[in-house]
């Protein structure tokens, strides 16, 4: 039986870890534009802990594995072209690290210079991912052409990663 001292500190390590995820905490979306002008930013909504099944069903456990996470999801426009954007807060840079070593498994990927690190599958659909500090940031382009769409994807990533850096 663990002791009331282990107890109280185990409940203060989870209680401020939900408080960094806290809905209005962190860098907010909405302020893309100051670092990407051209972007329009709408349909911004977060997510937190559990919440996030609201959003993506099963996937979520992917994602709350390594405790809790906040999860702002928006909708970019750039250059004509539609972009959704997720930025995950993680508890940790290791808990974002392994979401983003999950993801970075699949073939032809391409790197890109964003963040700590950065991936990006190019087609008509894009998806690029990075990493930066507890943050893992999913873009998805959705483009007429895949030249398009890869342009896109790697500008509004290049953007968050200057929105996360500030």
């Amino acid at each position: 039986m663990k002791s009331a001292s282990s107890l109280l500190v185990a409940l203060l390590l989870a209680c401020s870890s939900c408080a960094l995820l806290r809905r209005d905490s962190g860098p907010a979306l909405s302020g893309l534009p100051a670092f990407l002008p051209e972007a329009k930013v709408s349909h911004v909504e977060s997510f937190v802990g559990e919440e996030l099944y609201n959003y993506m069903n099963g996937a979520a456990a992917t994602y709350l594995d390594d405790g809790p996470v906040r999860m702002t999801a928006a909708d970019v426009e750039l250059a004509g072209v539609s972009s959704k954007v997720e930025l995950y807060t993680m508890v940790s840079a290791e808990a974002a690290q392994k979401i983003y070593g999950e993801f970075a498994k699949s073939p032809g990927g391409e790197a890109v210079a964003v963040g700590q690190v950065g991936t990006l599958w190019p087609s008509t659909e894009p998806e690029g991912i990075f990493l930066l500090g507890p943050h893992f940031v999913r873009v998805m382009a959705y483009a007429a052409d895949a030249a398009t769409g890869k342009r896109v994807a790697s500008q509004v990533m290049v953007g968050v990663g200057r929105l996360l850096s500030k």
